[in-house]
């Protein structure tokens, strides 16, 4: 059952909060595989995999925008970074502008080195945080800055011209920004985030929009979008499919 999944996560230093959202780990002990459902929640993921005793996989998955049917195999551990959308500037060469909506092996140079130490969780995230503090910002990282701030702030209720605005820059140059390096509009990622923000008030049983949805049926359509059913299966969480309500704390 999904209910024996373990389930761990830890906050990054201050320093690091601009670039990560947290770390996670996930453990199947049992001799089952288990089948999960992950939603869009506005970050990419850095995974290394181990099932059955094997060596790490170091895996990427990149923003989604739908959701995703997953198989946490029996006897697997799941050590990841949940990074925000700042870091992709920072930690991989190539952005993740390629990596919309599927997993694949990353190929990165800055990445090899964590596959030597000791994977267990806490040592994990101390040789992250010891690794990312270490790496150059972005140029334009002030920009960078309040343009994320506002975002993640106002849980993307905000619109490009405002955005646009507070940041600087054009909102031409906003939209090439996005799609370039996180292979998606602004508007996309502002809409996934509210998404996201629906996730507190749905674990709640509260089937009402709240301020970041004009009314009950944009609400509706935006749930079904990107998670594929109604508010209301969502928030009864049917066989605990959706791994987000199930095992993930709720922010």
């Amino acid at each position: 059952m999904i209910s024996d999944l373990i389930y761990n996560r830890q906050y990054p230093p201050e320093g690091l909060n601009p670039f990560i959202a947290f770390y996670w780990a996930l453990e199947n002990p049992t001799d089952m595989d288990e089948d999960v459902t992950i939603l869009p929640d506005g970050y990419f993921d850095i995974i290394y995999v181990s099932d059955k005793g094997k060596p790490f996989r170091p895996l990427l998955f990149g923003l989604a925008t739908k959701q995703a049917h997953v198989v946490v195999k029996s006897r697997s551990l799941a050590l990841a970074i949940s990074f925000k959308l700042p870091a992709a500037e920072t930690v991989l060469d190539h952005g993740i502008a390629g990596f919309t909506d599927h997993f694949d092996v990353l190929e990165d140079s800055h990445w090899p080195g964590f596959l030597s130490f000791d994977l267990e969780f806490s040592t994990f995230c101390d040789h992250v945080n010891e690794k990312l503090s270490q790496w150059a910002r972005p140029h334009n990282m002030d920009i960078i800055r309040i343009l994320f701030e506002s975002i993640y702030k106002s849980a993307g209720n905000k619109t490009v011209s405002e955005l646009s605005l507070q940041s600087g820059w054009s909102t031409r140059k906003l939209n090439r920004y996005f799609q370039h390096y996180f292979g998606i509009p602004l508007k996309t990622y502002c809409n996934i985030l509210r998404f996201r923000s629906s996730f507190n008030h749905l674990h709640l049983g509260e089937l009402h929009p709240s301020a970041e949805f004009t009314d009950q049926s944009h609400f509706i359509r935006e749930i079904k979008k990107y998670a594929g059913t109604t508010p209301g299966v969502l928030a009864r969480n049917p066989g605990d499919r959706f791994i987000q309500f199930s095992t993930l704390p709720l922010n």
